[in-house]
C-alpha cells in the first residue's frame, strides 16, 4: 500500500471512480472543475491510497487558520 498526493488532472480523473461513491451528485466534469478551483483558490489537496497500483480510497484536505483553532488541517472525506 502507498499514499500519494494527486496533483494532475489525469490523476484526479483516475480517482473519480472512488470519489463518486461518496459524491454521487457530481459527474466527472463537475468534479474536475471543483477540484481545479479548490486547488487554485482554497489550497486544497487530494490524496489517494493505492493497493497494488489501484486507487482504493481518496481524501481531500486543506490547511486552514481560524482565530478559534489557530492553524490546522481540514480533512474532507
Amino acid at each position: 500500500m502507498k499514499i500519494k498526493e494527486l496533483t494532475t488532472e489525469k490523476e484526479w480523473r483516475e480517482a473519480y471512480e472512488v470519489m463518486c461513491q461518496l459524491r454521487t451528485h457530481l459527474d466527472e466534469s463537475a468534479y474536475i472543475d471543483l477540484v481545479k478551483e479548490a486547488v487554485e483558490v482554497e489550497r486544497y489537496h487530494l490524496a489517494a491510497l493505492y493497493e497494488e497500483e489501484e486507487i482504493v480510497a481518496v481524501a481531500g484536505f486543506k490547511p486552514m487558520i481560524t482565530l478559534y483553532y489557530g492553524r490546522f488541517v481540514w480533512v474532507c472525506i
